[in-house]
This record gives C-alpha cells, sequence and structure tokens, in this order.
C-alpha cells in the first residue's frame, strides 16, 4: 500500500510538470533571497550568493523560453490534476469534489505552513516592536488550522480561505503595530511626503528629507494610487494590501472558466496563498511601493490573454505610468496584436495606452520638468549618481541577487544597460519566431522581467516578482491553451 501511495505522490509530482515546477522554484527562490535572516541563513549574503541565485534565474528563464515553444501536452497540464491508484483511475474516490487529490491538497497545505511558520518567526522576532501573548495566540491558533488541513485533507476552498484570512489578519496585525518609518524604507513615507505636497499645492516632485535628501522616483499611477486611502485617514500599507488582493483575484479568476458553477480551484490560487504567506510577501507590503505595479501587471497580461483591447490599453497605458518596467511589456503586447488582428488592431492599443499614460505623466511633467526628470528617471539611470553613490557605500549592487555587482567591482557598470537591451531584443525576436499570439505574451514577458532585472545596475530583491507574477498568469495561458 505504501509503495502505491509513494508512486502516487510521484506522479502528481511528474503531472505538475515544468510550468508548475518552475513557478515553485521562483516562489522559493524568491522568498529565501528576500529573508535571508528568518531562514537563518543570513551568512549566505555576498557575491557568491548573488551570483549562485541569479545563475538559477538565468536557468529559469531559459527554461521558461524553451518550454513557451514545446507545446506538449505535459507541459501544458491543466490545473485540475488526476491521479491513478493500482493502475485505475482513482476518480472520486481519490480526488475530491473541488478537482485536486488528497494527496497533492496534503502536500500544498504543508508547504502553505511551512510559510505561515516562517512569518510567525518573522514577526515575532524581527517585525514586531513589543511581543504579547495574542500574537503567540494567533500564529499558534493558524498553525493548528493548517496543520489539522495537512493531517485531515478536506476542500481546496477551505485551505486557500483558511491561508487568505490568515494573510489578511497578519497584515491587519502588522500595520496596526509597525509605525511608518524611513529608517527601515523610506519609500512609502516617501509617498506621505508627495502627497502632503500636494495637497498645499506644491509639485510632488520635489526634494525631500528622509532625514536624507531624496527626490520623488515614482511614476505618477503609483503613489498616486495611495490618495484614496490617505484622504480617509487609512494607512498606506492598506493599499498594498487591496493590490496583493487583485493579483490573487487575477489568478483566481484566470482558472476558472465563464460556464460552470463547480468549476475546480486548481494548483493555481493555492500556489498564489502559499505566496500571500510568505515572509517575504509581508516584508514587500509592509514596506514597498511595488505591489501596485504588480496588480496592473497582473491586469495586464489577463487582459491580453483574454484579448479585451480596450482593457488592455488602459492597464497598459496606467502601467506605463506606474513603473519603466511596463515599457518591456508593449512591444510583446502590440506584436501579438498584430500578428492575430492587423496592424491598425494594434495601433489602436499602442494609441490608448499613450493617451492613458499621457494623461497621467504631462500634467506632473509640465508642472516641474526639471524635478520629474530628475526623481524619475535620472536618479537611477544615471550610474554616476545614486547608483555609485550607493555602491560606494558598502557595495551593496555584490550582495544583491544578480550580477550587477560583478560588473561595479570591475568599473564596467556602463556595460549592464546594452546587455539589458540585447537580451530583451533576443527574446523578442524568439518570440516573433514562434508566431506571436495573445496566449504566449505572458510566457515572454516573464523570463524578459527576469534577465532585465538580473542585469540592472541597481538591484533590490522584490524586484524579481514582476517575472513571478507574469509567469503565473503563464501558467494559466498554458492551462487555457490545452483546453482548446
Amino acid at each position: 500500500m505504501l509503495r502505491y501511495r509513494l508512486s502516487a505522490i510521484g506522479y502528481q509530482l511528474s503531472a505538475i510538470g515544468y510550468p508548475y515546477g518552475l513557478l515553485i522554484l521562483l516562489m522559493f527562490l524568491l522568498d529565501v533571497s528576500g529573508t535571508l535572516h528568518v531562514y537563518g541563513l543570513g551568512w549566505l549574503m555576498g557575491q557568491k550568493w548573488a551570483l549562485a541565485a541569479g545563475m538559477l534565474l538565468v536557468a529559469s528563464a531559459g527554461a521558461m523560453l524553451a518550454g513557451a515553444a514545446w507545446h506538449h501536452p505535459l507541459t501544458m497540464v491543466d490545473c485540475r490534476l488526476q491521479i491513478t491508484e493500482h493502475g485505475v483511475p482513482m476518480g472520486s474516490r481519490g480526488l475530491d469534489h473541488m478537482g485536486i487529490s488528497s494527496t497533492t491538497l496534503r502536500l500544498l497545505t504543508l508547504v502553505i505552513l511551512g510559510a505561515w511558520l516562517a512569518t510567525a518567526h518573522n514577526v515575532l522576532n524581527f517585525l514586531l516592536p513589543t511581543v504579547s501573548g495574542w500574537h503567540y495566540l494567533w500564529f499558534g491558533a493558524g498553525a493548528c488550522g493548517l496543520g489539522m488541513l495537512v493531517v485531515r485533507p478536506l476542500r481546496p476552498a477551505l485551505t486557500l480561505g483558511l491561508a487568505l484570512g490568515l494573510g489578511v489578519g497578519t497584515r491587519l496585525l502588522a500595520i496596526q503595530q509597525i509605525p511608518l518609518d524611513p529608517l527601515q524604507s523610506d519609500m512609502l513615507p516617501l509617498v506621505q511626503q508627495a502627497l502632503a505636497n500636494l495637497y498645499t499645492g506644491q509639485s510632488p516632485y520635489a526634494l525631500y528629507l528622509m532625514p536624507w535628501e531624496l527626490p520623488l522616483t515614482y511614476l505618477p499611477v503609483t503613489w498616486l494610487a495611495y490618495l484614496p486611502a490617505d484622504l480617509l485617514g487609512l494607512d498606506l500599507r492598506l493599499t498594498n494590501l487591496v493590490a496583493e488582493l487583485v493579483v490573487g483575484g487575477v489568478i483566481y479568476r484566470l482558472v476558472r472558466t465563464p460556464n460552470a458553477q463547480a468549476q475546480p480551484i486548481g494548483l493555481l490560487p493555492l500556489l498564489w496563498a502559499w505566496l500571500f504567506l510568505q515572509p517575504s510577501s509581508l516584508n514587500w507590503a509592509l514596506t514597498t511601493t511595488t505591489p501596485i505595479w504588480w496588480a496592473l501587471l497582473a491586469l495586464t497580461l489577463a487582459l491580453v490573454l483574454h484579448e479585451r483591447p480596450r482593457a488592455t490599453a488602459l492597464t497598459l497605458g496606467l502601467g506605463s505610468a506606474a513603473s519603466p518596467f511596463a515599457a518591456l511589456l508593449w512591444p510583446f503586447v502590440l506584436l501579438a496584436r498584430w500578428h492575430s488582428h492587423g496592424l491598425v488592431a494594434s495601433l489602436r492599443i499602442a494609441v490608448g495606452a499613450a493617451l492613458t499614460a499621457a494623461l497621467c505623466l504631462v500634467p506632473f511633467l509640465l508642472w516641474d520638468g526639471p524635478m520629474f526628470r530628475y526623481g524619475v528617471w535620472y536618479w537611477f539611470n544615471d550610474l554616476d549618481a545614486f547608483p555609485r553613490l550607493r555602491w560606494e557605500m558598502d557595495h551593496i549592487w555584490a550582495s544583491m541577487v544578480g550580477f550587477a555587482g560583478v560588473f561595479w567591482r570591475r568599473d564596467l557598470a556602463f556595460w549592464l544597460k546594452p546587455i539589458q537591451f540585447s537580451l530583451v531584443i533576443a527574446v523578442l525576436l524568439w518570440f516573433w519566431y514562434q508566431q506571436p499570439s495573445p496566449r504566449r505574451v505572458a510566457a515572454h514577458v516573464a523570463p524578459t522581467l527576469l534577465l532585465f532585472t538580473v542585469f540592472n545596475p541597481v538591484l533590490w530583491p522584490y524586484l524579481y516578482n514582476q517575472g513571478m507574477i507574469a509567469w503565473f498568469v503563464a501558467v494559466a495561458s498554458m492551462a487555457h491553451q490545452r483546453k482548446d
């Protein structure tokens, strides 16, 4: 009996195939890289780890590009897996009515439990200024609930719902007890000061004291996304929570079909639940502004997949006014539309997205053009400005995952941007060679974002998450291709 059980587990893992395998590798690697101290691996931090992890990311990007071209049935595995026992399909006995086997569900819940325990360690030992018995009770109750679902798997919806509730509750708890402090992270305090300038009629694009001098480096949609919460007197980090839930909602919607009431939840939403409970995700939600871009990225790629040109133009334009990384989406989206619906249809998306972006950008460019350009472009892109100053402080880019440290150490950082440009062109040519289509966009955007970031002159761990989110959409698109 044990032999058959082990065979069933092995079949489940092999049935996951390369798309899910790459996604799991990315999720594990990026979580550990972003929170080495939480996992007791702080001693790894340094150039050797940065290079090793960077090579893994490059290999993952290469596997994505190769796999996107194979279109093998195994690689296009459906989000609903089935296993056999004694050579006979287990059917309703082995699978719960939500479409995932109890073995798969048990393994996924165990992984989610591991993320929850790591997050508990992170919050209790690194984040909270003071810890009480209620905090231990909260994390202990969550561990017991997930542990019970490991021992006795019920419905995937229960696992997903419990993980969602625990993730939301932990963020609310942390938001309530951890103040925004520029000494810990200056991103959200910078947004606060920019909004304060906006209320007084001054240009948000100005120099601020953190207490160090810092310009507003974010494009308008990123910091304006926090305006409703600020006007209501709410913590800005609630906006990040909403953005994270938007990403989860997009992933959940992608694996559902419009017609069926009992459509299985599938693996992707449960993998997102694992992502939502990871300690790195909590850290980025509490300290950065990047969830805004992640939400727009997921929405844009999902709309491209479903071929909604007007909505795609809107979200692509908003994304372009939120993050410079959105520029990498344009050629893939437009080439796919051109190939599938003609040049005019592609130009319509381009014009719509450009007008949307212009409406968001031009007012601030006209308000104070020099400071806008200084903060949004010059600060990070002039290698002799902030990037070099920050490097000379403590050689920080050598310890961040990626290859920038190697180039900075040899005074060859000027080669990084040409390498980035060359890699993007290479992926675009591969995309064109593979006959571009809307359903292949995410599968090529994900490796492009990873390759571009790994050679970025300025590296932060959370920058890689955009590639992972794009790959979530890519896996869903592959499942759709197989169904068709």
